[in-house]
């Protein structure tokens, strides 16, 4: 299902409340005619009301992921702000024995989705492990160029730069709401 497809589909049975800036975008006539219509039925279908503004911002959302989606493989990148100051990757993982092989024994962590103009500030993989422990588990050094592009997976290979450290207490996400 494309990504059209998928906010079509949330917009049938769910209301979104989100901050938003306004923007002024001329239309013509027509295709106003035709968004007040396509709202009109998804509002008398889900119960929820639907706006045409709803279906812009959908619209836009969906063309801003497929276009990041063929930058990324395109490897075309971004003007990104240089001053953001991270210098650890936080990927999700499944601690199964693929991935406690690859991490722990062979010290990489395996096809992850990176900018290339990121890759010489990142020091540090921590890997988020999901339900039911939720948290980031373990760390490690990234080694002296560790990044290694996988032309077949378009993604990286990270090297370890040692063995992973278990941190003592885990870091759960809820902590920083707190």
């Amino acid at each position: 299902m494309s990504t059209a497809n998928q906010k079509i589909m949330s917009r049938l049975v769910k209301i979104e409340e989100n901050a938003r800036k306004a923007l002024s975008i001329p239309f013509k006539p027509q295709n106003i005619e035709k968004l007040d219509a396509i709202a009109k039925a998804m509002t008398k279908h889900s119960g929820n009301t639907t706006t045409r503004n709803m279906l812009i911002e959908d619209a836009i959302e969906s063309y801003i992921e497929e276009a990041m989606a063929v930058l990324e493989e395109e490897r075309i990148e971004l003007e990104a702000d240089d001053e953001d100051g991270f210098d650890t990757i936080v990927c999700p993982a499944k601690l199964e024995d693929k991935y406690q092989q690859a991490f722990f024994n062979e010290h990489e962590w395996r096809f992850v989705r990176v900018a290339e103009s990121k890759i010489e500030k990142i020091k540090y993989i921590a890997l988020y492990v999901g339900a039911p422990q939720s948290a980031i588990s373990h760390y490690a050094n990234v080694a002296k160029n560790g990044f290694e592009y996988d032309s077949t997976e378009k993604k990286y290979k990270i090297k370890l730069d040692g063995d992973p450290i278990q941190l003592t207490k885990p870091f759960r996400w809820d902590q920083l709401l707190r």
